[in-house]
């Protein structure tokens, strides 16, 4: 677990300011020479496909200097912290915080990097939603930690893979409806011009024409861009490289990854191995591993009674001259 003195931005965007001086114009070698004038030697620096710098500062003083750069070399820069690379999410699993007060869960656990928390709600039979053992762990850090310290508990943290995001106008995929500039395309048949609240046509994907609906999980679209996610929770990559791997048959550590949580440390297999799991599978407990570990259960006691009788017959006086 790292400490509290660790929790700090490291990654930044350094963007040019001036179109007449512009950052991509740099060299390799005036860049290197500028940010170690003026910062010293930082961790990485990476050119993005858009001109700008990608740099991870190796301390919390060394960050702050990056982010008060107004200019770098003879180009004027501007400064921002990455958006998504100075923190990361993963998923617990704890019964212990459900009756707990967020407030007073973010406020014992703020000195391990937690800066948000989020608990899995179900529908119950009633209509009203109920909260699970499930959470959703944001930490102010670039590197998930294994384990959480939860009073006396310590918890182990699962990545967390977000579903892929799917336009609910358009039905498409990497964007959201607020920002969709498509027309309405129903998501059970594709077709333009209705929605899927009151259709009755055959379904057919309007993204791989297969005879399923848009927000089907066997969809070969759908799975690959779950597969996407994965990589990006797995490698901590933006979008485009993770698609890039994904496109040249990467193949992640979690892609045979079925089973919850739970159902893994209740059989007594590491739990080193699950390193990302989806939070589908997370908060599911299905009703066949219900049944095999009740079987489990009432197979080791009819053994143990089995014992338990023959143990008592050959010591039983009235037995003993009929050996």
């Amino acid at each position: 677990m790292e400490s509290s003195a660790q929790h700090f931005e490291r990654w930044f965007i350094i963007q040019g300011a001036n179109s007449d001086t512009p950052l991509s114009k740099l060299s390799a070698f005036v860049i290197e020479k500028a940010i170690k004038c003026s910062v010293g030697t930082v961790s990485t620096v990476k050119r993005m496909r858009s001109g700008d710098l990608l740099v991870e500062a190796t301390s919390a003083a060394q960050g702050k200097c990056i982010s008060k750069l107004t200019s770098l070399a003879i180009t004027a820069v501007t400064v921002s912290a990455h958006r998504t690379l100075n923190t990361s999410k993963g998923v617990i699993r704890c019964r212990e915080l459900i009756d707990c007060d967020k407030a007073e869960i973010m406020e014992e656990l703020k000195t391990q990097g937690v800066s948000d928390i989020n608990n899995i709600t179900v529908k119950g039979n009633d209509g009203d939603r109920r909260n699970t053992n499930t959470f959703i762990v944001t930490f102010s850090l670039p590197t998930l930690p294994k384990h959480i310290k939860i009073g006396y508990l310590r918890v182990p943290v699962a990545v967390y893979v977000p579903n892929p995001l799917r336009c609910f106008k358009c039905q498409r995929s990497r964007h959201g409806l607020k920002v969709c500039r498509r027309e309405v395309v129903c998501a059970k048949c594709g077709q333009t011009g209705h929605s899927d609240r009151d259709c009755r046509n055959e379904a057919k994907c309007p993204n791989c024409s297969g005879s399923h609906s848009a927000f089907s999980r066997d969809c070969p679209k759908w799975i690959q861009e779950k597969q996407v996610q994965i990589i990006k929770a797995e490698k901590g990559v933006s979008f485009p490289e993770a698609r890039r791997l994904a496109s040249s048959g990467y193949t992640t550590s979690s892609a045979s990854q079925t089973r919850s949580t739970a159902s893994v440390i209740k059989q007594g297999i590491p739990t080193s191995r699950l390193s990302v799991c989806s939070v589908h599978t997370q908060t599911e407990l299905t009703n066949q591993t219900v049944r095999n570990h009740l079987q489990q259960f009432l197979q080791s006691l009819i053994c143990r009674l089995i014992k338990l009788v023959m143990a008592t017959n050959q010591n039983h006086p009235c037995l003993v001259g009929m050996k």
